[in-house]
């Protein structure tokens, strides 16, 4: 389901509710639980004010009131299952919304540019997931309620002590909203800096991310100690900006208190002397004077939950940003429906006019930029940092696509393929491969889920890592550790081999795959792709010269055009850009 704009004059955290229907039926019935709840206390308030009247000025005994006493008893009962009913309802609403939202968030982030949740976006991302989903939580189990009261009760309230006493309904009146306007102006510090510490946490996660994964240079750099110092530095501003919050809350409330307070003081002082000057009846200015803080509590509850509505907003607002669709890959278009069926097992790729800007970048990841693959041909894609080689990439894998131009797949343009179809065409491996906790054999079928023992084994055995994996303490049912540490660089990416191998796709991408090994790890990797890569389509993103040169034909980017094109003989007698690159003393592309 496409996700609203959850923003507006409600609130962005309102507006994140309302869009799931699950959790708003609860609501209703928290609702519902509210009036009752609020009836049966006025009730019980007026019942409680007779007795004592008929007591105390009456004179009645036992006998006489004893009917309206079981009526309070049932009253009583009838309340505490009301209350009952909203803790229950609000519970389950809020446990529906969390999961609902952690469910549309992955399958968001998974669906979506996969780039989205790494970098210096990681600690916001991880903080929605966690924090600001039970930050929604909290907002539904202790704001909504508060707020469910402050609607209902006061109005409640202020029909019964008119019908009482209407003079004293009017100090009621004037003194509802003066607190609601309070409550407004102080509030909107409050969410000032609520939201503030949101994102501040969001980037001290990121941060101490960073951190963890740096240790070993800052170790190696006699940097420690730094390390240590900027942990106690951004603890500290986290933890001011926290305590700022509670001190402004802890005003909000204290301020409520004495409004009401006061407001409560003044609706007995004005009923006491109408009470002394014979205006006023003791039953009925008792039930006013018991009505009266019952006005107020709503008000008072309020202000201390008022908190979890600014971090529920907070939180639906960084919720919202990522549940908005980050990939511009829709699953068809214009109700397309095309399906690429390779001829054997390679396809033909071609780049037509395609031109991609980035959102936020002012300067053309790749622009009008011109590209062919032929069927069976591994094409080397080298430039600098920058160039758009990842563009293309990820245009091929779809996580993106062409803001003008297209890409076509046989002759069929790849935007007319659902994404997660034309996926299951494509193997990639990437610069830095993806390992999960779990055995060996699961992470070589993490595409093939359904694959059989014997194809894993075959799959192992062709990226030449049979050997690796058997050596290990139970083969293939070694547990890995989280991302494979107990795997070497060119280990790792051999098992990305296998995956690919396992999978028997017709085209495969391969980013740079070879960047991060050394020279002896890198021919044996470059060893175990060639057979991989025999009768396949594929596109090798070349960091060093040696991979590059292991490519049928080279296609050199420089600011998101083709410069040149040719094999590695042709362009080094060109004596362009390829020559320059390539001679570079240590054999690394620049």
């Amino acid at each position: 389901m496409s996700e609203p704009e959850h923003r507006g004059p409600r609130g962005p955290a309102v507006g994140l509710l309302l869009s799931h229907r699950a959790p708003r039926r609860w609501l209703l019935v928290g609702a519902g639980g509210t009036l009752v709840a609020s009836l049966a206390q006025i009730a019980w308030i007026l019942l409680l004010a007779s007795i004592i009247d008929a007591v105390f000025t009456d004179g009645s005994d036992i006998a006489a009131i004893s009917t309206r006493l079981i009526v309070m008893l049932g009253i009583l009962v009838l309340r505490g299952f009301a209350l009952w009913s909203v803790e229950a309802a609000t519970q389950r609403a809020s446990n529906r919304l969390r999961v609902e939202l952690r469910g549309e968030l992955a399958t968001q982030l998974v669906r979506g540019d996969p780039r989205r949740g790494t970098g210096e976006g990681i600690g916001e991302v991880t903080g929605a997931l966690t924090e600001g989903v039970e930050a929604m939580g909290g907002f539904v189990t202790k704001y909504l309620p508060a707020m469910f009261s402050v609607v209902l009760v006061p109005l409640l309230v202020a029909v019964a002590v008119t019908v009482l006493d209407p003079p004293t309904v009017a100090i009621l009146l004037f003194a509802g909203p003066m607190l609601v306007l309070l409550l407004a102006v102080i509030g909107r510090r409050t969410a000032e800096l609520t939201r503030r510490r949101f994102d501040e946490l969001g980037w001290l996660r990121g941060f101490y991310l960073d951190l963890l994964a740096g240790l070993g240079t800052l170790k190696a750099f006699g940097r420690s100690a730094d390390g240590a110092e900027m942990i106690e530095t951004t603890s500290r501003r986290f933890g001011d900006t926290t305590m700022e919050v509670l001190r402004t809350a802890f005003q909000t409330s204290l301020v409520m208190e004495w409004a009401a307070t006061a407001a409560t003081a003044l609706v007995a002082v004005e009923v006491s002397f109408r009470l002394i000057e014979g205006h006023l009846s003791f039953g009925t200015a008792l039930a006013v004077l018991v009505l009266t803080p019952e006005f107020f509590v709503p008000f008072r509850r309020l202000a201390i939950e008022y908190h979890s509505g600014q971090s529920g907003d907070a939180a639906a607002a960084a919720i919202g940003e990522l549940l908005r669709p980050s990939d511009p890959a829709g699953p068809h278009q214009g109700g397309a429906t095309a399906r690429i069926t390779p001829a054997g097992r390679s396809f033909a790729l071609a780049l037509e006019g395609v031109s991609y800007t980035y959102p936020g970048s002012d300067a053309a990841a790749l622009d009008n930029l011109d590209l062919v693959v032929e069927t069976g041909e591994t094409l080397a894609l080298v430039g600098p940092s920058g160039a758009g080689k990842s563009t293309i990439a990820s245009l091929l894998l779809r996580f993106i696509d062409p803001q003008t131009g297209r890409v076509t797949v046989d002759g069929e343009d790849l935007c007319a393929v659902d994404p997660s179809v034309w996926r299951r065409q494509v193997a990639w491996i990437p610069q830095r491969p993806t390992l999960f906790a779990g055995t060996v054999a699961e992470n070589i079928s993490l595409g093939e889920p359904d694959a059989t023992r014997s194809r894993i084994e075959t799959a192992a055995e062709r990226a030449g890592v049979s050997d690796v994996i058997t050596a290990l303490p139970s083969g293939f049912d070694t547990e890995l550790g989280e991302g494979g540490q107990t795997l070497s660089g060119g280990e790792r990416q051999r098992l990305a081999i296998a995956r690919a191998f396992l999978r028997d796709a017709p085209l495969v991408l391969l980013d740079e795959f070879t960047a991060h090994l050394d020279p002896r790890t890198e021919e044996s990797v470059l060893e175990a792709a060639g057979k991989l890569l025999e009768g396949r389509t594929a596109l090798l993103i070349a960091h060093r010269v040696a991979t590059a040169r292991s490519a049928d034909r080279i296609a050199v980017i420089h600011e998101g055009h083709v410069v040149e094109t040719g094999t590695d003989a042709d362009l080094m007698n060109a004596r362009g850009r390829w020559y320059d690159m390539s001679t570079a003393a240590d054999g690394v592309l620049r």
